[in-house]
């Protein structure tokens, strides 16, 4: 597996957590999603430690994006 996979899935949990930190509650399904990804860069590139942090990395994006269901979490407007 090419070296620039890992940079590559980088990205994705990046702007997840942009958009998590913008108070956007899909942002965790995003992270999720980069969580997923991971998981299979883990196994075809045989780097297990990856699968490890994936996995809890993903049950935190699914529990926290579960928790946020009932808050109205959206940036306040400017004017």
């Amino acid at each position: 597996m090419a070296w620039w996979w890992s940079w590559l899935l980088t990205l994705p949990q990046l702007f997840a957590y942009w958009q998590v930190g913008n108070k956007r509650r899909w942002g965790w399904l995003v992270a999720l999603g980069g969580d997923v990804l991971w998981v299979v860069y883990s196994l075809l590139s045989r780097q297990y430690g990856f699968l490890v942090s994936a996995v809890l990395f993903g049950g935190l994006a699914a529990r926290n994006w579960w928790l946020w269901r009932s808050e109205n979490v959206a940036l306040p407007t400017h004017h």
